[in-house]
């Protein structure tokens, strides 16, 4: 009779030994685990934080956080003086922004400021109608003269704030010179006449026009300056 090789067993004892020697060598995990494809997983160590150790704020900025100081009720005092002293000067500012050259200007004063504007707008159309082609200069000539005028007056009388007897009254520059002169006076239609003859090719009366007003604008201005003058000291 033939003999029926019986097989033998496996000895997994030296195997499963050889595998655990392997695992201390390479510093596996102890307890042996291992991921979904049977290999070892090697556990990453954590820092305070839960992550990568060395990766907290402290450590990252290369300095350790320190606790603020707390303050005291003086502190807090002194805070408080210098935030209301901080917005009593925005508040200044932002109030001389916008009052101006209105500052203590009356509802009489804006009232003939209107009344004043109306006159040169007016005194400006009689202009352009009596002298169509001399109208602008004439116009630009009387805003100089009243300017220079109200300009002689004020610097021989002096500042209403002093509040002198002989003083200027007060908003005479606004009335006249901002509403009267300021309506009588064109700068935008010399600008546009201008344009028109540079497109036409007449360069000399581009030129005798400037001229004319620069030199008749100036010499009313000088003349006013005199009179306002002499106003003031009679």
């Amino acid at each position: 009779m033939a003999a029926v090789a019986r097989r033998r067993p496996r000895r997994r004892g030296p195997r499963l030994l050889h595998l655990a020697l392997r695992r201390a060598a390479r510093g596996g995990p102890r307890g042996g685990a291992r991921s979904r494809a049977g290999g070892d997983v090697r556990r990453r160590p954590r820092g305070r934080r839960g992550g990568r150790p060395g990766h907290g704020r402290g450590q990252r900025r290369g300095r350790t956080r320190r606790p603020r100081p707390r303050r005291g009720p003086g502190d807090r005092r002194r805070l408080g003086r210098a935030a209301r002293r901080g917005l009593a000067a925005t508040g200044a500012r932002r109030r001389a922004a916008v009052s101006g050259p209105l500052e203590g200007a009356g509802a009489g004063v804006l009232g003939l400021l209107l009344l004043a504007g109306a006159l040169g707008a007016v005194l400006r159309l009689a202009c352009d109608h009596w002298l169509p082609r001399g109208g602008i200069v004439l116009a630009n000539v009387l805003g100089c003269l009243v300017a220079g005028t109200v300009a002689g007056l004020a610097a021989g009388l002096g500042p209403a704030a002093e509040g002198a007897p002989g003083a200027a009254p007060p908003g005479l520059a606004l009335v006249l010179v901002t509403g009267l002169a300021g309506a009588l006076t064109t700068f935008s239609t010399v600008s546009v006449s201008t344009a028109r003859d540079v497109q036409r090719g007449r360069w000399g009366a581009v030129l005798g026009a400037w001229a004319v007003h620069l030199a008749a604008g100036l010499a009313a201005v000088v003349l006013g300056l005199v009179a306002g003058t002499a106003l003031a000291a009679g």
